[in-house]
């Protein structure tokens, strides 16, 4: 794992491992958190990465599980170290909710995302002006501007870094010729449509189309993110409304949810080229 993942990815690593040494030898959370003296609460809160694990109570746990000063204890360090660097997502945290920056978090340093999306543009592929339009209808000013501010970072740190993700979208044609904006700005979405082609012009991006005449299949029920990782953390899913968010790594949602793309993918939606062709139809209609 590479410092390239950030931290929240090296936090859910960490953890992930530390969990496989303590079921490796058969002992319970509370028989460790009775050995080392902390309650039972405490070493849920880290085991579960609800809380950044400080250098000594990291050393305590590898001094436990017998691998302190050993390869695996220094490899685990060092993930120790890289989940407690400064993440730059936790300045909004006033702004969203905890559980969208833990999937901030976990997207920047994922090795690819895969989302669907039914209602709007996706945050990862969306303007400043466009993200500002959609968040101006339900949050007062000062928070619509950070919010716009988080989705541009979001963007920025994610294809700046050394191994950018893949990214595969799948959105429905609605999406895009929904002409949002358009009594303050007729401008603003043909130039989110724009903004679309210029990114997927990245061989990191492709953008799939669902045509407005395509059949209905239960995928198509709601918007959803999967995110995959290149160590051995496992996938996550993400989803979003207005109300709530929620993220979950439970095996059998995730991979509901892979099913549920795989067959938009292969069935309902129209190639890379063919849906870049219609995104440049869709550009001149918005534009006359």
């Amino acid at each position: 794992m590479t410092s390239d993942s950030g931290p929240a990815v090296q936090q859910a690593q960490l953890t992930r491992r530390l969990t496989k040494l303590r079921r490796a030898q058969d002992l319970s959370q509370a028989q460790v958190a009775d050995d080392l003296g902390w309650s039972y609460h405490k070493m849920m809160r880290y085991e579960t990465g609800k809380q950044v694990l400080p250098q000594t109570e990291l050393e305590a746990l590898l001094r436990r599980y017998g691998v302190l000063d050993t390869p695996i204890g220094d490899a685990l360090v060092e993930l120790g170290q890289g989940a407690r660097q400064p993440a730059w997502w936790k300045s909004y945290r006033t702004y969203v909710s905890r559980d969208y920056l833990r999937f901030v978090g976990l997207e920047a340093g994922a090795s690819s995302i895969h989302q669907v999306q039914m209602s709007v543009v996706p945050g990862l592929l969306q303007t400043p002006e466009y993200a500002r339009t959609l968040t101006a209808t339900c949050r007062p000013k000062e928070v619509v501007d950070k919010i716009v501010e988080l989705r541009k970072e979001r963007q920025e740190k994610i294809r700046n870094r050394a191994q950018p993700p893949n990214e595969v979208y799948i959105i429905d044609e609605s999406v895009l010729r929904r002409h949002v904006g358009k009594g303050k700005d007729p401008k603003i979405m043909p130039r989110q449509i724009e903004y679309i082609k210029a990114l997927t012009q990245n061989k990191n991006i492709r953008l799939h189309i669902i045509p407005q005449n395509s059949d209905w299949t239960f995928g198509m029920y709601s918007s959803f993110t999967i995110l995959a990782f290149a160590d051995e953390l496992e996938d996550i899913l993400f989803k979003e409304s207005i109300e709530s968010s929620s993220t979950t790594g439970d095996t059998s949602d995730v991979e509901a949810s892979k099913s549920e793309f795989e067959n938009l993918l292969s069935r309902y939606t129209l190639g890379k080229m063919e849906s870049l062709k219609l995104l440049e139809g869709i550009h001149l209609s918005l534009s006359s």
